[in-house]
């Protein structure tokens, strides 16, 4: 257990010694898969708690043996990271690993809550608006990219808006999966980040020809190889689907597993 409640004196006192009760006990739920998410209102604060499920066999003999951190434990870290580097994440407040006789079960992240709305939804829109939140959203991305930073699931989903006086501000959720490093992200990482937020050609065309000024490098040519990168992703992705259709593949499932012990 790890908190960090110097910036949120208000919280009653050894609040989050029992994370697993506070979880099942109060809030609201927003997300409810693999992983929950709910939110929880604490004298005027909104705080998001979310619990990671069960992990795949290998990972959790990784982080039952101490060989891999856990998903709260490097959300708790990143989202530190993230903000000492001056880009914004939702201030992290707690983390909890659960074990059961040394093998780790499941853990738990406490954070503020993400102020604005998801890219996805501004992009709906469409029209001028929706070309200016794109643009300045490839400018952000150059950003993050330049200052050696990369989240591993970069969905529109994950990053979060604000418009103040005219300018786009962005924040960054679900960090668990996220690269920190001291040099700008390199040529492969970039192509395989680049072609994670959009379906469609179109926009990701437009995408990445905005990032490509914002980082001053060649268009057609970084287009072309996070096309290609896209390609391959697709491939892998039909793979998997035929993989999962083998008989007995789904009690291979983390999900399948949660289910049962949840029974």
């Amino acid at each position: 257990m790890a908190t960090q409640n110097d910036t949120f004196e208000q919280l009653p006192p050894n609040w989050a010694n029992d994370l697993p009760r506070l979880f099942s006990e109060q809030g609201h739920c927003i997300y409810k898969g693999r992983n929950e998410v709910r939110s929880v209102q604490m004298n005027g604060q909104t705080l998001v708690l979310k619990r990671y499920g069960y992990a795949p066999i290998f990972n959790r003999i990784l982080y039952s043996l101490g060989l891999r951190a856990p998903k709260a434990l490097r959300s708790y870290k990143n989202a530190q990271a993230i903000l000492a580097r001056g880009f914004d994440t939702p201030r992290p407040i707690a983390y909890e690993i659960r074990y059961q006789n040394g093998w780790m079960t499941d853990s738990y992240f406490v954070s503020t809550w993400a102020q604005g709305v998801p890219v996805a939804e501004g992009l709906q829109a469409g029209g001028a608006q929706a070309e200016e939140l794109l643009q300045a959203f490839a400018r952000y991305t150059a950003a993050l990219h330049t200052h050696g930073l990369m989240h591993r699931d970069y969905i529109l989903n994950n990053v979060f808006f604000v418009q103040r006086d005219g300018e786009y501000h962005f924040s960054l959720i679900d960090i668990n999966r996220f690269v920190l490093q001291k040099r700008p992200i390199g040529w492969l990482l970039v192509c395989i980040n680049l072609m994670q937020p959009f379906s469609d050609d179109v926009r990701l065309r437009e995408f990445v020809t905005a990032y490509a000024r914002a980082r001053g490098v060649n268009e057609d040519k970084l287009v072309w190889w996070v096309l290609r990168f896209r390609h391959i992703r697709n491939g892998y992705s039909r793979l998997k689907r035929l993989l999962r259709k083998l008989p007995g593949a789904r009690y291979f499932s983390p999900r399948v597993k949660q289910n049962r012990d949840a029974k």
